[in-house]
């Protein structure tokens, strides 16, 4: 695990623009997953609040689908977690839109805050949306 660099968006085929702006804002909060030189998975996260910054959201979890449940997103975000409690984090915010992730969170000391339903597009189906919460 290590942070994300600009080189890194050589790897993933249209997210170079996305990437580069990310790695210059939130340089601390993007790590990557890596496996003979290939990204594997990312976390990336965002701070709010006024500064000093108490609290980061975790705005993406990701794993490669041959690299999903196999430990990858979790170790990521154990270092994330980590890293932000090292620098005087206090708190740290997840979304989640399955009970899969709720179950993998809440595994890691996160405690569900707030959950609501949200209408799919097309009036298709509904799914739950679920804040979750880290206190470090």
């Amino acid at each position: 695990m290590r942070q994300l660099h600009s080189r890194d968006t050589k790897n993933w085929v249209g997210t170079k623009n996305f990437f580069k702006q990310k790695t210059q804002k939130y340089k601390d909060s993007i790590l990557v997953a890596e496996e003979k030189g290939k990204i594997t998975g990312f976390i990336e996260g965002g701070f709010y609040a006024p500064k000093p910054h108490s609290m980061v959201e975790i705005y993406s979890l990701f794993a490669t689908k041959s690299y999903r449940n196999k430990g990858v997103e979790e170790s990521l975000l154990k270092k994330f977690i980590l890293a932000h409690k090292r620098k005087g984090f206090k708190t740290i915010w997840a979304t989640d839109f399955s009970y899969l992730a709720t179950e993998f969170y809440e595994k890691l000391g996160f405690k569900k805050t707030v959950s609501w339903e949200i209408p799919f597009p097309l009036k298709l189906k509904k799914y739950s949306k679920k804040l979750m919460r880290l206190t470090l």
